[in-house]
């Protein structure tokens, strides 16, 4: 958390503030590495965390935020939607992984992996040019 003034400086940070990232409901079929962060000059950085789910797929995920003060600790919720991208072009859906994973040099697929869970396990593999 930060306080700015009216020229948008930051006038006092807190630094001892933690947060992590969860999914909203325990049925969401995802994995997050690297979801909790403490503030840095009053701001959290989520750089490098990774959101394991299926392509094209809509996740709700809850950040946590945690203030220690002297009278306790202070916590906050937030609700963040993220549309995670499809596979595109050239790209196939590893579904062990849930990942998207680019055909080899010399090879193609034209299907995306929105279609491609309902299409024959061919149309799903990359194929030689």
């Amino acid at each position: 958390f930060a306080l700015i003034d009216q020229y948008g400086q930051i006038v006092k940070s807190e630094n001892s503030a933690r947060a992590s990232l969860s999914p909203k409901s325990a049925e969401e079929d995802l994995d997050i590495e690297k979801n909790s962060r403490r503030a840095t000059k009053g701001q959290f950085a989520f750089e490098g965390t990774t959101i394991l789910a299926k392509p094209a797929m809509n996740v709700s995920l809850i950040l946590d935020v945690f203030t220690d003060f002297e009278a306790g600790v202070e916590s906050r919720q937030l609700q963040i939607e993220v549309i995670l991208r499809d596979c595109v072009k050239g790209e196939i859906l590893i579904q062990q992984r849930r990942a998207c994973s680019a055909c080899g040099v010399g090879q193609f697929q034209q299907t995306n992996s929105r279609r491609s869970y309902s299409l024959r396990n061919d149309e799903t593999r990359c194929h030689p040019c």
